[in-house]
């Protein structure tokens, strides 16, 4: 039997799909596309592969898509924490892949996610020996896979499942997989649209790792925390042509990344009395933990990394 449907795209759109037997969906311009739920079998043709792809869940599609593409695009607020596991039997050595992520004050997000993109960053590496393209979008919600080969998008999922174990294999999760190569260009620059910062290496990650390790050891995790990693994204990491909130007007935020920057320098100088009075009070009362364990750092005469080529309006 034949039935209409309208299936949410994950916060991207709203589509309505024609619904036919064995899980296949036909867009009014005729574009398949194939639902995808954890614990229900699926499977499908691809041309591009020459290849009958099956999966029960989205890992084990997932994990095929990965295995026959040389190109990946990764997109998911949430992250695994022990990727070992989720790429499991996958070989990504001759792979290019990107991940977009974010590391919003949204719970404890602020206080794992940092280790979560290095230990992403260092897994990546030992399989394809390059570190992974990594973005941040500070409102990401939504979860979506692109696979590409010898440069022809060929796959992609848009689903409400993680880029983790529970998401992708444990959950009740539903999405759909697409093959339309026009559908999934438009889908790929959306997301990458939406981009605040990019390309960020190995040591700014490190940056954020060791801001959230301090925080950590004071600030509770049960609630919405911000710890001060964006104004570190503001100051070390590259925006994106869209990201108004770093490259526009000197807004508030920019003005807190403006004294946090001053703060570090006066670190770098080792200047208790400048460091005191690079903050204004009222950040100062709200980085009141950073404060003191810079103080513990000086007073231990300990060593620290000058910072370079910083440059402020004004």
């Amino acid at each position: 039997m034949v039935s209409q449907e309208y299936i949410a795209l994950d916060s991207l759109c709203l589509v309505q799909y024609i619904l036919y037997p064995s899980n296949t969906l036909l867009a009014p311009e005729g574009i398949m596309a194939i639902l995808i739920s954890n614990g229900i079998p699926g499977k499908a043709v691809s041309s591009a592969l020459d290849d009958e792809v099956r999966w029960t869940d989205h890992l084990g599609l997932v994990r095929q898509l990965l295995h026959a593409c040389d190109e990946c695009l990764i997109v998911s607020p949430f992250l695994a924490s022990e990727f070992e596991l989720l790429l499991e039997g996958v070989k990504l050595s001759d792979t290019r892949v990107e991940l977009i992520s974010t590391c919003a004050a949204r719970g404890s997000d602020q206080l794992t996610k940092p280790t979560a993109l290095k230990a992403f960053g260092q897994t990546v590496r030992r399989s394809t020996g390059e570190w992974p393209t990594i973005g941040l979008d500070k409102a990401l919600h939504s979860k979506v896979y692109i696979f590409r080969l010898g440069g022809m998008l060929f796959a992609g999922i848009v689903t409400s499942a993680n880029f983790t174990v529970s998401g992708l294999q444990r959950n009740h999760e539903t999405g759909v997989l697409i093959q339309s190569p026009e559908i999934l260009q438009q889908l790929e620059n959306r997301c990458r649209a939406s981009i605040d910062y990019v390309s960020l290496a190995e040591w700014q990650i490190d940056k954020l790792c060791q801001a959230a390790e301090i925080a950590g050891r004071s600030k509770p995790k049960e609630e919405d925390r911000e710890i001060g990693l964006t104004s570190l994204l503001n100051l070390y990491a590259a925006p994106s042509a869209g990201n108004r909130e770093t490259r526009g007007p000197l807004t508030s935020s920019r003005c807190l990344a403006f004294e946090t920057g001053r703060f570090c320098q006066s670190i770098a100088g080792a200047s208790q009395s400048l460091m005191e009075s690079s903050l204004s009070p009222k950040n100062q009362r709200e980085c009141g933990w950073v404060i003191a364990y810079w103080k513990s750092r000086l007073a231990a005469r300990a060593s620290l990394e000058p910072v370079h080529n910083l440059s402020f309006p004004g």
